[in-house]
């Protein structure tokens, strides 16, 4: 479900919601010229019972982005509870009543370079969203790019910076020219860090293992919820580096995160992953995933939006 081009559409920037096209930021902006921004993106499931939207995980989110804007000295003007009541006005503006996709930015609007340190803008929009729950439909193939992945004594992966993102394209379009869907960087150390917006997990000798934090990848929330879930199944995640040429050996391989939410990988490079189908972990967690975001009720990490 898409929003008609009649509708008008309702966004939060600066301290209040506005009409999408009023929401404008100054061409000689830091973030229109160097891209200078931080931001978090977030899901909004319709519950099994149909009666609520759960903003999955929103509190560490915006704490998250909070911790983003320290470390490129964004000051935000809001507290991190003023941001999410304006993530619910803003869905409420918008009659979100289904699954739903928001994205909170800090953006650098003032004019000035990229060393200014003026406050951020908030800027809050949400889109409906609705994917469906079956897995081939998700299935990507995968290849490791030429391009490695930014390291923290360089641009630190633990900042979700617009900016940093400019590391996931330039992959992203080394393998998309070979015929690919996704890269699979490498980092400095040669070892598997993630995808493009995603990180990897991988089923290699009967365990499933996914990259530590130290290889470079962002803090994924996706990730963490599916380490938390895997703690009472028979697969429980293991974190450890994960040498290139293992990932030929993996019987699955799978992307999470909360744009793709899980996504197997069936092949990489041209060669085939296990049987070329989503196997049985990866299968076992999409379920578990779905399971925990559509809850009525769990974390308090939760903020619950009710549709009436």
């Amino acid at each position: 479900m898409t929003f008609q081009s009649h509708e008008t559409r309702y966004v939060w920037f600066g301290d209040k919601i506005v009409e999408s096209n009023m929401a404008l930021i100054p061409a000689q902006s830091p973030s229109a010229r160097y891209g200078l921004s931080v931001f978090e993106g977030i899901r909004g499931y319709l519950c099994v019972d149909k009666s609520v939207i759960n903003v999955y995980r929103l509190v560490d989110h915006i704490s998250r982005l909070f911790r983003s804007a320290d470390k490129l000295s964004i000051p935000i003007l809001q507290s991190p509870a003023e941001i999410i009541q304006a993530v619910i006005e803003t869905m409420k503006a918008n009659k979100i009543e289904s699954d739903c996709y928001l994205r909170v930015d800090i953006l650098s609007t003032q004019s000035g370079s990229w060393h200014s340190l003026e406050p951020g803008t908030l800027s809050i929009t949400v889109t409906r969203s609705a994917k469906d729950d079956k897995l081939d439909s998700r299935i990507q193939s995968a290849a490791i790019t030429n391009w490695k992945r930014i390291d923290e004594s360089q641009m630190p992966p633990t900042v979700k910076a617009g900016a940093n993102y400019i590391n996931s394209r330039y992959g992203y379009l080394d393998v998309k020219a070979g015929g690919y869907d996704v890269p699979i960087f490498l980092n400095l150390e040669g070892n598997v860090a993630e995808s493009s917006g995603a990180c990897i997990m991988a089923v290699i000798a009967g365990q499933l293992i996914t990259p530590p934090l130290s290889a470079q990848i962002l803090e994924s929330i996706t990730r963490d919820t599916l380490i938390t879930l895997s703690g009472d199944s028979e697969f429980i995640v293991t974190e450890r580096d994960i040498h290139p040429e293992e990932l030929l050996k993996a019987s699955e391989l799978f992307l999470c995160g909360t744009a793709v939410e899980i996504a197997p990988v069936t092949s990489l490079g041209g060669i085939q992953i296990g049987f070329g189908s989503p196997g049985k972990v990866t299968k076992e967690m999409f379920e578990r995933y779905l399971s925990e975001v559509r809850r009525p009720s769990g974390s308090d990490s939760n903020i619950y939006l009710s549709k009436s």
